[in-house]
């Protein structure tokens, strides 16, 4: 059955701990016009431990609705995507029947095929090592958190942040100003060198919104008071959770299990919220009521 509210079509960033769940399952069911998105960390978690077993468990819910799955392109690849105000989601998907092409390798591996097997043993061995690069790459993070408090933040603005008091509209434009300036860094560090945005594009472009994803991140640490040194590990865990938050700005917001995730993704259109950015509405008030929608209709 299609469902519109208000002509609204649902697209949300699926964190992999909620692959299987039920509340995936009924948000599809509930209208033809919801879409789940993968990014690539989903992918990659999903084929976590034994890959055979994994994967067919984590597209369990999916593969009963081929038609509603959007897979992105890598964020690799996404952040080389020139930021403009709208259709930047439109843009990360891949074309064609990337998902359908997904599920028939899953059946055919259920089914015993030997090449299909492999494809799927070769795709865990290269989600291992995406893993490993982004452990590596975690151990930067605390560096630049250290030189960001050594060199954008007052001893005064430490004292605040760390006090839990709610952000001044001066400070907010402090955020946004040092947002600006990791997002350089980001961009300079990229493999490939993707071309700084004019000013105000850069508020649409994925390098940007993961930037200050990070500070807000960092500016969580902070407040809390946690070390800055924490475990590789730990960092690399968060990065993943940076990830489906920055998303989940370009699309209707994250199903996640993970409170710190929902939080971050609060913050971050928060924040977002002062600047041109645009966004689509979050799905949790919008879906509820195609609910009420088909209930009501029953």
């Amino acid at each position: 059955m299609t469902c519109y509210v208000h002509g609204m079509a649902l697209r949300v960033v699926i964190d992999s701990n909620r692959l299987q769940s039920i509340d995936l399952r009924a948000f599809l069911r509930v209208s033809s016009d919801n879409f789940a998105v993968l990014t690539d960390y989903a992918w990659i978690e999903a084929y976590k431990g034994n890959s055979l077993v994994s994967i067919q468990k984590s597209m369990g819910v999916l593969k009963d609705f081929p038609e509603q799955v959007i897979v992105l392109k890598s964020t690799r690849a996404i952040c080389r995507i020139e930021s403009g105000p709208s259709g930047m989601g439109s843009a990360m998907a891949r074309k064609g029947q990337e998902f359908r092409h997904t599920v028939t390798g899953l059946l055919q591996a259920e089914a015993g095929d030997p090449g299909a097997i492999a494809q799927i043993i070769a795709h865990g061995e290269s989600a291992d090592r995406q893993m490993a690069k982004l452990l590596t790459d975690a151990f930067d993070l605390p560096v630049v958190f250290q030189e960001m408090l050594r060199t954008f933040f007052t001893t005064e603005e430490i004292v605040h942040i760390r006090a839990g008091k709610p952000y001044t509209p001066e400070f907010v434009r402090k955020v946004l100003e040092v947002a600006d300036a990791l997002a350089e860094t980001f961009y300079r560090r990229h493999p490939d060198r993707p071309r700084l945005p004019h000013r105000r594009a850069r508020f649409h472009g994925f390098i940007y919104r993961h930037a200050l994803a990070a500070l807000l991140y960092f500016l969580r640490w902070v407040r809390e008071g946690s070390p800055l040194e924490k475990a590789a590990k730990k960092v690399r865990n968060d990065i993943v959770d940076l990830s489906f938050a920055t998303y989940g700005t370009f699309f209707n917001g994250v199903m996640t299990d993970d409170a710190k995730v929902r939080e971050l993704q609060m913050e971050l259109r928060v924040v977002l919220g002062e600047t041109p950015a645009r966004m689509p509405p979050e799905y949790p008030e919008a879906f509820a009521k195609q609910i009420e929608e088909i209930v009501g209709s029953t």
